[in-house]
């Protein structure tokens, strides 16, 4: 096979070098075009391939499946990065020239990809969008990674500690006044987090949405109350004794959201999407409370995942 390999030269789980990489895919009989997500990996990516090979983390592979979508060639995940969130959801795991050898044999995966609208317009999405207690764990460590330069001895390391993080915020964190409708079902309270979800995890392994189906036309939203501080608290603690945990949060399942927010982060994957300043300015605007519009598309990418 003809194999476009993008390679983050930087993701936290293993130090595989280029040459390393396309030495594992060639010893399987294939054909490499190597690029860095770092440069110009767009080029490559606009090169004829049967097979698109990711070795990165969520980050690297939201990147490179944001220039894929529609297109014919599948997607290979070797995962290289912190959390592999998205490879996990798909069963993805184990030695890189398993994986490899496993690419003849292996079935594609149809994914779904997530499409929310608000007051900075559209992006789309892999793993999930949402507001409140994860989004401001994401800013807090975002200002902390631009002051400070931490190295973790290993990917564990950095899970747990961003787990005790948000664990430490649990009981101060201010609810978010939110207007909510399901498709057509109307909710409306106090929210400390609401997740709108295409796969089963987020950020540091945060199994929310644990029977999440990335294939299935649909998203799970999660939403946990003022009151649920307790159950959000309690598989907090267990995730951070096992990545098994399965939490007690209250899950609806549907193809649409729509959130009237007030004041709060909301993250896309593993970015922040809009801040509080976006919310201010534009709340500014407009006499009503912003608004964001979360939908699916189906099938717009393939994954190949091991038998």
């Amino acid at each position: 096979m003809r194999v476009t390999l993008i390679h983050n030269p930087t993701a936290g789980r293993e130090s595989f070098s280029a040459r390393e990489l396309t030495a594992l895919i060639e010893r399987a009989g294939h054909e490499v075009l190597y690029g860095s997500s770092k440069k110009d990996y767009k080029s490559a990516l606009r090169q004829p391939a049967d097979l698109v090979a990711i070795a990165g983390g969520d980050g690297t592979v939201r990147k490179v499946a944001m220039e894929r979508l529609g297109r014919d060639a599948p997607l290979a995940v070797l995962p290289c990065g912190t959390a592999n969130n998205i490879a996990r959801s798909l069963g993805i795991d184990g030695a890189l020239h398993e994986l490899i050898a496993g690419w003849p044999t292996a079935r594609q995966q149809e994914f779904d990809v997530g499409v929310a609208r608000g007051p900075k317009g559209e992006s789309r999405f892999l793993e999930g969008v949402g507001l409140g207690l994860f989004s401001g764990l994401m800013a807090i460590l975002d200002e902390i990674d631009d002051e400070y330069d931490i190295d973790f001895d290993d990917p564990e390391q950095k899970l747990h500690s961003d787990i005790k993080a948000l664990e430490a915020m649990v009981a101060e964190y201010p609810p978010c006044e939110v207007e909510v409708t399901i498709d057509e079902q109307k909710l409306a309270g106090k929210y400390v987090l609401i997740e709108a979800m295409n796969i089963k995890s987020v950020g540091p392994n945060l199994q929310f949405a644990p029977e999440a189906d990335p294939g299935d036309g649909l998203l799970d939203f999660v939403l946990v109350t003022d009151d649920e501080r307790a159950a959000m608290l309690d598989y907090l603690r267990r995730r951070r004794r096992s990545p098994e945990a399965w939490p007690r949060l209250t899950v609806h399942r549907g193809r649409h959201i729509r959130v009237a927010w007030q004041g709060a982060e909301v993250h896309l994957d593993d970015k922040i999407w809009l801040d509080k300043e976006d919310h201010e300015e534009a709340a500014s605007e407009s006499s009503h409370a912003p608004v964001i519009d979360v939908t699916v598309e189906r099938n717009g990418l393939r994954f190949l995942v091991p038998q």
